[in-house]
C-alpha cells in the first residue's frame, strides 16, 4: 500500500506523463490531496505524542501552620515563588514558599524563613495589620514595626516608628539577612495597615499620614489629626486615602506631594462618614473606575462629597452576619475583576460574601456560605499571578489558598486552589488619530492596573486634550498618570482627542498706499467676454479640473479619474474635519475601490465616512481608485494597468504542491528512521 502510494507521489511530483495523462479532473485531484494531507497530519500528530512528554500536573497549595500569625498576605513583585507576612506574636520575619517545585528546588512548600529551625529575627515584634513590602527590584523587604518600643506597654499611644530592612536578593531565603533599620517621621499606629506604592511606604500616625521613600531613604509626614489607632491607608487614582479623627475622608495627592484640594476637599479633608466604628471598602463604578469609599452606613465620592442620592450602591450595608472585631481588623481589597470578598475578621466561623461592582449584584460563580475552614481569617487577598486564587492568613496561624468558584462554598474544605497557572498577558495601545509621537504599548497581567503614559503626541494645527476609550470621544476619558485597568484578554486602545487651533482671520484689505495703480489694470476690452467666463461659484462636472470651492476658501475635491458621478466638492474652515462622501462614481469595465490623495494610489487611502482634515489653504484632492473587472474563471495570469499607473497581478487559480510535498517527504523520512530504529533494536 505504501509502495503504491509512494509511486503515485513520485509520478505526481516529478512530472511523469503517465500520471498526468490520466484524466481525474480538478475535483478528484483536490480530493486526493485532501486525503493525503489528512493522513500525513495524523501521522505527524502521532509521532509528536510518541516523542514529546505531556505537561506537568497542577500544583495545589496545601494549608500550612506558621509559628505566629500576621495580618496581610503580600507577594514578591517579580518572583511568584514567595509570599510574605510579618508576625505580630513574635519577632520572626514571616514568609512562605509559594510553589512546591516537585522536589527540584532548595526549599519545600511552606518552608522559608520560619520552618525547619530557621528564623530571621527583625529585632522586635510588629503590631496588628503590619505587612512585608518588597521593593520593585526584588532585593529588599521592608517591615514597619508598629507594635511599640516597650513591647509590653499596650497603652493608648503605643506604636513604633522603626522599619526593619531585610536583604532578600539571594534565591535561597536561608541566606537572607537583616541589614538595618529606617524610621518613619512619627510612630505608626498599632492597628493601622501599611502599603507600598512605587517603592514608597505609606501608613498613618495619630498625628498624620506617614511617608517613607525607600529610594532616597527619607521620611516625611502630612500633618493631620487621624482616627486614633485605627486609621487605615489605601491607594487609588494616584492618591493616598485615610480617615481623620472626626471620621472624615482624608486625601493626599501623590503627584502634587500635598493634601488634596480638588472638589469638596479642603486641606485634604472631605465628607464625613456617619459611623466612626467601621471598616472601609474602595468603591468602583459600574465601568470599573474608582468611585470613592464606603463604610457600612455612608459612601463618599472621589470629590469628597457624601453620596446622598443613593447613586453609589453600598456593598457593605447588605453583608449578612456580624463583623466581630471589624473596627480593628476590617480591611477589604477590590479584586482585578472589580469585585470585593468580605468576611468577619477573627470570627471562628466566617461568613464569606462577594459583591460585583460591574453588575451591582452578588458575584457570579461565588457560593456564599459559612465555614470554619480557615477559622479566624483576617483578610482575603487575591493572588497576583492567578486571579482565581485567594489567600488567607488567620489568627489560628494557618495560611491557605482558596478557589473563588468552589461549588461547596468559598474557603470550604476541598476548595484549595491550583496556584501554578498564570494569568495571560494583555496590552494597552495608543492611537494618535492623525498625530505622531504617541506612547508605546503597555503590557501587564489580565485585569491588572497600569498608569496611563504621560507622553503627549503632537499634531499640526491641533491641541491634544487627552485620551478616550472611543475614537469619537464618547467613552471614558483618561489623562497621563491616571490608572487604567487592563482587559481580561486581548488588547485595549486609547484614542487621542484633538481640538483645532483657532486663529483670528488676518485683515486681508490691501492698504491704500499699496493699491495697484489704475494704469496697470487690464483694459476692459481685453477681458474675457462674460458669456465665456466660468463663474467662480458655478458647479463644473467633476470629470474636469475646475472646482466649485469659492476663492479664498478651503475644500475637498473629488477626481473621478475617467469615471462619472463623483461626489460634489465640499468646503469648510481651515484645518476642520469633514467626512468622506459615501457617493461612489462609476466607470465602465472597472470597480470602484476607494479614494486616494495621489493619482497613482501611493498616498493616503480613504473610504466612505472616513474623517479627512481640510488644509490650511487651498483644496485637498481625492482621486478615484479603480480595479479592472476580470473574468475569475480564467487560469491565465494577466497584468492589467490600473488607474494608479501600476499593474495589478491577477491571482492564479492553481495551487502549488511544493509545500505539501516537502511536509510529506519529511514525515516519510521520520517514519523510515523510526522503522530502522526498531529493526536495530
Amino acid at each position: 500500500m505504501l509502495i503504491t502510494c509512494l509511486s503515485c507521489l513520485g509520478r505526481l511530483g516529478g512530472g511523469d506523463s503517465e500520471f498526468v495523462e490520466f484524466d481525474l479532473g480538478r475535483y478528484a485531484r483536490d480530493m486526493f490531496w485532501t486525503q493525503v494531507k489528512t493522513t500525513l497530519m495524523s501521522f505527524v500528530l502521532l509521532l509528536g505524542l510518541l516523542v514529546f512528554p505531556s505537561p506537568a500536573s497542577a500544583e495545589v497549595f496545601d494549608q500550612i501552620t506558621t509559628p505566629g500569625d500576621g495580618w496581610d498576605v503580600t507577594f514578591h513583585p517579580t518572583n511568584q515563588n514567595y509570599g510574605f507576612f510579618a508576625h505580630h506574636r513574635n519577632s520572626v520575619f514571616g514568609c512562605f514558599y509559594r510553589v512546591d517545585p516537585d522536589g527540584a528546588g532548595p526549599i519545600e512548600q511552606g518552608d522559608g524563613c520560619f520552618n525547619g529551625g530557621y528564623t530571621l529575627d527583625i529585632g522586635g515584634r510588629v503590631g496588628q495589620r503590619s505587612s512585608v513590602w518588597v521593593t520593585s527590584d526584588g532585593n529588599t523587604a521592608y517591615i514597619p514595626r508598629n507594635y511599640g518600643l516597650g513591647e509590653t506597654d499596650l497603652g493608648a499611644d503605643y506604636g513604633d516608628s522603626l522599619i526593619a530592612k531585610v536583604d532578600i536578593s539571594d534565591a535561597d531565603p536561608n541566606n537572607w539577612s537583616v541589614t538595618g533599620t529606617a524610621n518613619f517621621a512619627a510612630d505608626m499606629q498599632y492597628h493601622s495597615n501599611s502599603i507600598m506604592v512605587d517603592d514608597v511606604l505609606w501608613t498613618t500616625a495619630s498625628t498624620g499620614v506617614l511617608k517613607f521613600d525607600t529610594t532616597t531613604q527619607t521620611a516625611s509626614i502630612y500633618s493631620k489629626t487621624m482616627w486614633s489607632q485605627y486609621a487605615p491607608v489605601y491607594y487609588a487614582d494616584g492618591k493616598i486615602w485615610s480617615v481623620s479623627n472626626l471620621g472624615q475622608l482624608v486625601c493626599v495627592d501623590v503627584s502634587a506631594d500635598a493634601f488634596c484640594s480638588h472638589g469638596n476637599f479642603v486641606d485634604g479633608v472631605g465628607g464625613q462618614f456617619q459611623n466612626g466604628n467601621f471598616p472601609l471598602v474602595e468603591y468602583r463604578n459600574p465601568d470599573g473606575s474608582f468611585g470613592g469609599f464606603c463604610s457600612r452606613t455612608t459612601c463618599i465620592r472621589t470629590n469628597g462629597l457624601v453620596d446622598t442620592d443613593g447613586d453609589m450602591t453600598n456593598p457593605m450595608s447588605s453583608i449578612p452576619g456580624g463583623y466581630g472585631l471589624w473596627k480593628e481588623y476590617g480591611l477589604y481589597y477590590v479584586t482585578d475583576q472589580h469585585q470585593v470578598i468580605t468576611n468577619q475578621p477573627l470570627a471562628t466561623t466566617q461568613t464569606y460574601s462577594c459583591w460585583d461592582y460591574t453588575t451591582q449584584a452578588a458575584c457570579a460563580g461565588f457560593t456564599s456560605a459559612i465555614h470554619d475552614n480557615p477559622g479566624s481569617a483576617y483578610t482575603i487577598v487575591q493572588d497576583p499571578w492567578n486571579s482565581n486564587c485567594f489567600w488567607s492568613n488567620a489568627d489560628s496561624r494557618v495560611i491557605g489558598a482558596w478557589e473563588f468558584s468552589n461549588g461547596n462554598g468559598f474557603a470550604a474544605s476541598g476548595g484549595e486552589c491550583d496556584i501554578t497557572s498564570a494569568t495571560s498577558t494583555v496590552t494597552l495601545t495608543y492611537d494618535p488619530q492623525g498625530g505622531t509621537g504617541e506612547p508605546g504599548d503597555q503590557t501587564g497581567n489580565a485585569a491588572s492596573n497600569v498608569t496611563v503614559s504621560t507622553t503627549v503626541p503632537t499634531r499640526d494645527g491641533y491641541t491634544f486634550l487627552g485620551w478616550n476609550t472611543q475614537a469619537d470621544g464618547n467613552g471614558t476619558s483618561y489623562t497621563g498618570g491616571s490608572t487604567y485597568t487592563l482587559p481580561n484578554s486581548g488588547t485595549d486602545t486609547l484614542y487621542a482627542q484633538w481640538t483645532p487651533v483657532t486663529t483670528e482671520t488676518p485683515d486681508t484689505t490691501v492698504p491704500t498706499e499699496t493699491t495697484v495703480p489704475t494704469e496697470t489694470t487690464v483694459p476692459t476690452e481685453t477681458t474675457v467676454p462674460t458669456e465665456t467666463t466660468v463663474p467662480t461659484e458655478t458647479t463644473v462636472p467633476t470629470e474636469t479640473t475646475v472646482t466649485t470651492v469659492p476663492s479664498g476658501s478651503v475644500g475637498l475635491v473629488y477626481d473621478a479619474q475617467g469615471g462619472t458621478g463623483a461626489p460634489g466638492d465640499e468646503t469648510g474652515n481651515a484645518s476642520s474635519d469633514v467626512s468622506v462622501s459615501s457617493t461612489e462614481p462609476t466607470r465602465e469595465g472597472y470597480t470602484f475601490v476607494g479614494w486616494n490623495t495621489e493619482p497613482d494610489g501611493s498616498g493616503t487611502t480613504y473610504t466612505a465616512e472616513d474623517i479627512l482634515t481640510l488644509p490650511l489653504t487651498g483644496v485637498t484632492r481625492l482621486y478615484a481608485m479603480w480595479k479592472p473587472v476580470t473574468d475569475t474563471g480564467s487560469s491565465t495570469q494577466t497584468t492589467v494597468p490600473g488607474s494608479s499607473g501600476t499593474g495589478q497581478q491577477l491571482p492564479s487559480t492553481g495551487t502549488s504542491n511544493t509545500t505539501e510535498l516537502f511536509i510529506l517527504a519529511a514525515a516519510i523520512g521520520a517514519l523510515l528512521a523510526l522503522t530502522l530504529r526498531r529493526r536495530t533494536t
